[in-house]
């Protein structure tokens, strides 16, 4: 049963990177893709990453000034204050510079943030996912077969042909 993925997913994959199979996973190519990841986040007690990652992406697509003014406090409360239980991990430099926004903020005020927390979940815990039990389950359900490959954990940046994606 396999239409829960995408045409784009049926071809077959030779020389998937990690930031293709996460795009994929991330933005519908499987239906329960984000599902699965947020639950892998979860057990690895980090899924306030993805929910950032979210809010920014909502955050974004507000014009009001006072909507913006409401939802950057909001934000900066639950994922960028020091005193928060659900803090992201991120530099100061890149919090000050959110601090500083907060008077005026702009749709645009946490894009910085939101891509290092993107670059944090691309090379840190999707490859995690991606050779975890969640997303051999993820696969099995759409009715693929997933090929395992090696990979060297030296390089991230350069993992190519992870995966193969077999009818």
């Amino acid at each position: 049963h396999k239409e829960n993925v995408s045409p784009i997913c049926l071809q077959y994959k030779t020389n998937i990177t990690v930031g293709y199979l996460y795009n994929e996973v991330m933005f519908s190519c499987v239906t329960d893709g984000q599902k699965a990841f947020r639950d892998f986040m979860k057990s690895e007690y980090c899924e306030e990453n993805l929910d950032f990652w979210f809010a920014c992406q909502e955050f974004k697509t507000f014009d009001s000034q006072e909507e913006l003014t409401r939802r950057a406090a909001r934000i900066y409360e639950e994922f960028i204050s020091a005193e928060s239980p659900r803090q992201v991990n991120l530099d100061f430099y890149t919090r000050e510079l959110i601090s500083q926004s907060l008077q005026q903020p702009s749709p645009s005020c946490f894009v910085a943030a939101q891509k290092k927390i993107y670059s944090l979940m691309e090379n840190d815990s999707f490859p995690r996912f991606i050779q975890s039990e969640q997303y051999k389950v993820l696969f099995d359900a759409a009715g693929y077969t997933l090929y395992r490959l090696p990979i060297s954990i030296e390089r991230p940046e350069s993992l190519t042909a992870l995966y193969s994606i077999i009818l």
